[in-house]
């Protein structure tokens, strides 16, 4: 179809699979991520409309370099997969037993790292432009049950008020933002005894992106299958 896609954490899992499926659907997609996987050199290889850039969602200076050739290349942006975050499995303990010097990165990977991209490609976001953020249940205040993952948790909780504040900053527009949980993957994050493959969260992801105006704009926190989450 020919649109204008970009996807953060486009190396591997979720983002791998967005960045497969839409190449293969003939869109251009621009990918984001730390460091280039084998999988992400090999589409470079086969889709010549692929472009894989390095950047470091905690880093400023980064998403501004990357951002900066994205510009180069194109004068708008249909889609963006705000899909890049981190986790430790190290935060799997009590208060008492955690440690606090992992916030600060996680923090401005999962809650500030989306925004710093959407801020840097700001004039490529037309009125029609869908931007899709990959949460977490994890970020649910009222349906929390969880007893540690302090850190994770608090991010993505982070990052869900951002996007509620964005939503009310383009509410005048037609522009859409989704935040969604992708299910437990089965990937480096979400371990082998996970219940989800990423090749079907991925197609989770892109019906609620073609079924977007079914969807009430004022609906925005929801499971890869549409089902509503509660802020």
């Amino acid at each position: 179809m020919n649109r204008m896609v970009l996807v953060t954490g486009a190396a591997s899992g979720l983002g791998y699979q967005l960045t497969k499926k839409y190449l293969e659907n003939q869109d251009t997609v621009f990918g984001l991520d730390v460091r280039a996987s084998k999988e992400a050199r090999e589409l470079e290889r086969e889709y010549p409309a692929f472009s894989f850039l390095n950047a470091d969602l905690s880093s400023s200076r980064s998403v501004f370099e990357a951002a900066k050739v994205i510009r180069e290349k194109t004068d708008h942006l249909d889609l963006i997969f705000n899909n890049a975050g981190i986790y430790r499995f190290e935060d799997k303990v009590t208060l008492e037993k955690t440690d606090m010097e992992g916030f600060s990165v996680m923090y401005e990977v999962n809650a500030v790292g989306p925004f710093r991209v959407v801020k840097e490609v700001w004039e490529l976001i037309g009125d029609t432009s869908i931007l899709v953020f990959t949460s977490s249940e994890a970020g649910s205040i009222s349906d929390c049950w969880r007893t540690g993952e302090y850190s994770y948790c608090m991010s993505k909780a982070a990052l869900n008020m951002g996007i509620r504040i964005l939503a009310n900053a383009v509410k005048d527009r037609g522009v859409r933002l989704l935040a969604v949980h992708p299910g437990w993957m089965k990937t480096a994050m979400g371990g082998e005894g996970a219940a989800v493959d990423p090749s079907a969260s991925a197609e989770g992801f892109i019906r609620l992106v073609e079924q977007i105006d079914e969807i009430p704009p004022d609906r925005i926190y929801m499971e890869y299958d549409g089902s509503p989450l509660s802020w």
